[in-house]
């Protein structure tokens, strides 16, 4: 009887195909061709393995820089004191550091500063309060009116007007009293500005912005903006040196570490050439 052995291996397995009549398939025997595939780089079947692990690339760490604060300059101005702390970024705007390195309390408001800024009332016509103060006899009120026009009346009469523009806040911040002068702090939306004795000190000074008005020694002293810095000006002269940014807010957080003005001291943060400082401005007794 012949028989007819084919032994077929692919990928491990065999086929065993037989021709026979009326016999059953038998086993290979060692004279049986047996035809193996063996892996290799050359084979169709063949995937070679990694020979090395993945290079995976290591997050960059967060570095947070060591909190630090140091007095780095005190200097006098005229008849006024100025105190200068650095802050590492990460102590940038916290009052009570401010307040450790001055050796200072930090100042707030007290009744005798509420009485400088003026008195709020609400008018009938308005949702927001307006001010009045009463400054050598002359009682200076404000007034908004239709399409954010503000108005400012002594005894009665115009004295000065400013417009203003859509804010989530009232920008009629303050009238403060200034050696016998009113100042008509009005934060305009984008351009801020102060009105003393009924002149605009943007256009006086040809400024940017004009924030925050205190009054030191019957002096003016408030934080200008002019070609895209900040200043502070005292009596109508600058005073300390150029910063790149000063905070300021009306509103919400950025309004917590905005320009402190009570008790006699001005305080404020700024930045200058990427360096983080705490200024104290007050009397030089």
């Amino acid at each position: 009887m012949k028989r007819i052995f084919i032994w077929l291996a692919l990928g491990g397995l065999f086929l065993l195909a037989s021709c026979a009549t009326g016999e059953s398939v038998s086993s290979p025997t060692s004279s049986s061709v047996v035809y193996t595939l063996t892996p290799s780089s050359t084979s169709v079947f063949y995937t070679p393995m990694p020979t090395s692990t993945p290079e995976v690339t290591p997050a960059t760490p967060t570095i947070t820089p060591t909190p630090f604060y140091q007095m780095s300059e005190m200097d006098h101005y005229a008849d006024l004191f100025w105190l200068e702390c650095e802050v590492s970024s990460n102590l940038y705007h916290r009052w009570p550091i401010a307040g450790k390195c001055f050796s200072l309390l930090v100042p707030s408001w007290q009744d005798e500063d509420r009485a400088l800024f003026g008195e709020k009332f609400l008018r009938v016509s308005s949702s927001w309060a307006d001010i009045r103060n009463t400054i050598n006899g002359d009682v200076y009120e404000t007034e908004k009116q239709a399409d954010w026009l503000y108005i400012l009346y002594k005894n009665g009469g115009v004295f000065a007007q400013s417009m203003s523009g859509f804010t989530t806040y009232s920008p009629n911040r303050s009238l403060l009293e200034v050696d016998g002068k009113v100042v008509w702090e009005l934060a305009t939306p984008g351009q801020p500005t102060i009105i003393f004795d009924g002149q605009d000190l943007l256009q006086e000074y040809n400024l940017e912005a004009a924030y925050f008005p205190y009054a030191l020694n019957d002096r003016l002293i408030f934080v200008a903006k002019r070609d895209s810095k900040y200043v502070v000006l005292y009596d109508g002269e600058q005073i300390g040196p150029v910063f790149d940014e000063i905070s300021i807010g009306y509103c919400c957080g950025p309004a917590g570490y905005a320009p402190k003005r009570a008790q006699g001291q001005y305080w404020f943060w700024g930045v200058r050439e990427n360096r983080y400082y705490a200024v104290a401005i007050g009397v030089d007794e």
